[in-house]
């Protein structure tokens, strides 16, 4: 165990199989796995944010579920404040801290900090807000033409995000991504393995994921979750935003599946380009090996760790 580092951190797209690897992991190392996703933070939001059940977990401790509520802005800031003291005192008692990461931003901002783009002026602002307000599609293809990573993590339909990045290239000239690309040191040591898999079969995976989570209740958790303060007109979230029409009488609930299909591949998508061009680590490929397999790539990879 004097080997194992104390922070290992499995970084991975939705549906590639990080929860599965990870729980396999802290029960052959005796660790802990502490999540980094941004929806998971969110109590009540358990099948659609693939949140590992008890029986999952078996015994094994998961921390940073269910950490936030209802028309709670749950902030970078939030999670390291919560993180890093949590890391410091497994380190002390010597348990291995697995992070599980979904969100980069999240955990970019726990290793490295938090990196901020430049204040605006009001007209500045102002002038954003208009033109995404009018073209909002028109805004998101310049974010692709001139900041292909900031592209692979806004999403087309987040307003907010497209408008801060606006803001941006206006007051400077420069792209988002300019000011968050400067060589970085890590605050915190960590051993980072990233997980990947064909992309036809992480497709295939997040499709039958959505399906059965369908048939065990979204619909129903998307209702309730409303009904105790959510709002996913305001606050768009994948897997739940799509089922608002269906619970409307709008839209087929098999039609609502199928957008919240569509939405998470390109999630992932996204979740990949990000992993690819920013984070490190050794790359481990799901497809090809099972999880005794993967766990003894992981366990001869670590003790190699200087």
């Amino acid at each position: 165990m004097s080997r194992i580092p104390p922070v290992i951190a499995l970084i991975g797209a939705t549906a590639v199989g990080k929860t599965n690897l990870a729980i396999a992991l802290a029960r052959a190392i005796g660790g802990e796995i502490i999540g980094c996703d941004s929806r998971q933070v969110y109590r009540s939001l358990d099948i659609g944010t693939g949140k590992p059940s008890a029986a999952e977990l078996d015994g094994v401790t998961h921390h940073m579920l269910d950490v936030a509520g209802p028309n709670e802005h749950y902030t970078a800031q939030q999670y390291i404040d919560t993180v890093r003291p949590l890391l410091a005192s497994l380190q002390t008692q010597q348990i291995p801290a697995i992070i599980t990461v979904g969100t980069g931003m999240y955990y970019e901002a726990l290793i490295y900090g938090l990196l901020t783009a430049p204040a605006v002026d009001d007209e500045t602002s102002v002038t954003a807000r208009a033109h995404v307000a009018a073209d909002s599609s028109a805004v998101y293809a310049l974010i692709q033409q001139h900041d292909p990573a900031s592209a692979a993590r806004i999403a087309s339909n987040d307003p907010a995000r497209i408008t801060r990045w606006l803001e941006v290239f206006l007051a400077t000239g420069q792209p988002m991504e300019a000011f968050f690309s400067a060589p970085r040191t890590p605050l915190l040591p960590v051993t980072e393995f990233r997980l990947e898999r064909p992309r036809p079969e992480l497709y295939a995976r997040i499709n039958q994921r959505v399906t059965l989570m369908a048939q065990s209740g979204l619909l129903e958790e998307v209702k309730h979750a409303i009904e105790i303060g959510y709002d996913f007109e305001r606050v768009k979230v994948v897997g739940y935003t799509e089922l608002l029409p269906v619970l409307a009488g709008e839209l087929p609930l098999e039609k609502g599946v199928e957008k919240i299909q569509l939405h998470s591949r390109r999630y992932a998508k996204r979740q990949c380009t990000w992993f690819r061009n920013r984070l490190g680590g050794e790359v481990l490929d799901l497809a090809s090996e099972n999880t005794a397999q993967l766990i003894a790539a992981i366990l001869a990879h670590l003790k190699k760790t200087p």
